[in-house]
């Protein structure tokens, strides 16, 4: 279950830098998806992969009975929302 809330964390992030850019966020977990939307000059190889790899656990640990996940591929998780969280707070100005 943490799996899934790194994941949705990281969508909060880019649902907020798309509003910050007067974009009205889809009703969507898919973080490339939501990356697209977005100037693509602006998107990183980096945060792309990493919005790739978490999209999956919006749905892989949401529900009961899903697979385990291992302690090591939470750790990486948690590092792929930090690019993400990195990537959002450089790219949003404060209104």
């Amino acid at each position: 279950m943490a799996a899934y809330h790194v994941q949705q964390a990281a969508e909060k992030y880019l649902k907020a830098a798309l509003v910050s850019v007067d974009i009205t966020p889809p009703r969507s977990h898919d973080l490339v998806q939501l990356l697209g939307l977005l100037p693509a000059e602006r998107v990183s190889h980096q945060v792309l992969d990493a919005a790739g790899s978490l999209t999956v656990f919006a749905w892989l640990t949401r529900y009961p009975g899903g697979p385990e996940i291992e302690l090591d591929d939470l750790v990486k998780a948690r590092e792929e929302f930090e690019i993400i969280k990195t990537w959002v707070l450089t790219v949003v100005t404060p209104s």
